[in-house]
């Protein structure tokens, strides 16, 4: 799903040498057909791969809890997808792109960029790859 078409080419020829391969899905579009498509495709590796739903900010709006409800839907959803796909259960990591950048802009206000970088989930990603 990559925005310039030969982005895909590009990715695919990088795989055989990479270690790890972050695979990112959108939390208002997840697994569309050309991305079911490309992870068939990148399983053939047998990499190491993280499936990575980012904007999980724009489900916070959706019932009580902050979203809490649709979120865990969202991460089952793409979990159970992802593991039909790859034939094995892949690590899922919801994150927020939007609250990490926020979060980075607003430092100087302590607490709440602490309370936003927690809500992006990125630091978690970050120990991930350490």
């Amino acid at each position: 799903n990559a925005v310039m078409s030969n982005h895909t080419q590009r990715t695919l020829k990088l795989l055989p040498s990479a270690d790890l391969i972050l695979f990112v899905t959108s939390a208002d579009r997840p697994f569309p057909e050309s991305e079911r498509q490309l992870l068939q495709s990148i399983q053939a590796y047998r990499k190491n791969i993280v499936i990575i739903i980012n904007k999980m900010d724009l489900l916070d709006t959706l019932g009580g809890n902050h979203g809490e409800a649709e979120k865990k839907k969202m991460l089952d959803f793409v979990a159970k997808n992802a593991a039909d796909l790859l034939g094995a259960r892949a690590v899922v990591m919801p994150v927020s792109g939007k609250d990490a950048l926020t979060a980075k802009l607003v430092g100087t206000q302590e607490q709440r960029h602490e309370q936003l970088w927690i809500r992006s989930n990125f630091s978690v990603l970050e120990s991930l790859l350490e």
